[in-house]
């Protein structure tokens, strides 16, 4: 806890830094580079818009990707274009909080796989990825409630969702183009061109959903961009562990001299903050 706690304060005072300086230190200690386990506890609530204008979206979309439709659910008869309201707790050897992060579905042009974008986060805890870099809590008050007769998820005054499990057709499969190519390569919202987190994980243990039917749903987020209600609302029951998979290119190849050779991820390993209790 007392490391947790220091990481915090750390990433604050990196947050407020000249973005130049992040990038220094992002790259430097190998943090796109880093191999490590993320755990989704169970009750993961998903919630689908359709989008009503992809414009908007776009400004969050790199040349390389195009805005996709999709279906969620295995035998859905037609593809929409969605934007997902993601809220989850999660767990990792370097910080534990909630997150809600809104998340739409791209197509690379180079592989015509579907994947997630994140176009943008809120959470109560530290966070950093290859786009805003170091990034403190944004979020003051963010819960998440389920006794398997009522599900309710909570954060400030923008997001707030009462539901009930579906007494019909209570567990459904997801296709597997949403949950399996889409969760192999996360990218985040940027008109810039980026390398992905690519992800590992139980393919088997993304593919089963529970429905849910809202009571009251409060969402001020994003509003410009998607209908007023949403087409379906749905959580995980299970856990889910990803393993976010470092990027095998030279860049990444250092001098080390505990082997007399190359090593790649060998400064990340030996010297990063992470692993000195500095961040």
């Amino acid at each position: 806890m007392f490391r947790i706690g220091l990481l915090k304060i750390i990433v604050s005072i990196l947050a407020i830094l000249p973005e130049d300086i992040q990038k220094k230190i992002y790259t430097s200690n190998r943090i796109h580079s880093r191999e490590m386990d993320f755990t989704v506890s169970p009750n993961s609530l998903w919630t689908a818009y359709e989008i009503t204008n992809e414009t908007a979206i776009q400004e969050y979309i790199p040349s390389d990707l195009e805005l996709s439709d999709i279906r969620i659910f295995k035998y859905d008869s037609c593809p929409k274009k969605y934007l997902f309201f993601n809220f989850f707790h999660v767990e990792t050897p370097y910080f534990h909080g909630h997150r809600l992060e809104i998340v739409a579905v791209v197509k690379e042009k180079s592989t015509n796989k579907h994947r997630f974008i994140i176009l943008d986060y809120y959470s109560d805890t530290i966070s950093s990825d290859p786009i805003q870099l170091f990034k403190k809590p944004n979020a003051k008050h963010m819960s998440l409630y389920n006794d398997d007769e009522l599900f309710i998820v909570y954060m400030d005054n923008l997001y707030f969702i009462k539901a009930h499990p579906s007494k019909k057709f209570y567990e459904k499969t997801l296709c597997k183009e949403f949950s399996i190519d889409c969760n192999k390569k996360i990218y985040y919202g940027s008109k810039h061109i980026h390398k992905p987190n690519k992800l590992s994980f139980d393919e088997n243990n993304v593919q089963k959903i529970h429905l849910l039917n809202a009571e009251c749903i409060y969402n001020n987020l994003w509003t410009h961009c998607r209908k007023k209600n949403p087409d379906a609302v749905f959580y995980f029951p299970n856990p889910i562990l990803f393993k976010i998979i470092p990027e095998d290119d030279d860049d990444n190849v250092v001098f080390s001299q505990k082997n007399n050779g190359y090593n790649k991820y060998d400064c990340w390993e030996k010297h990063s903050l992470f692993e000195v209790g500095m961040l």
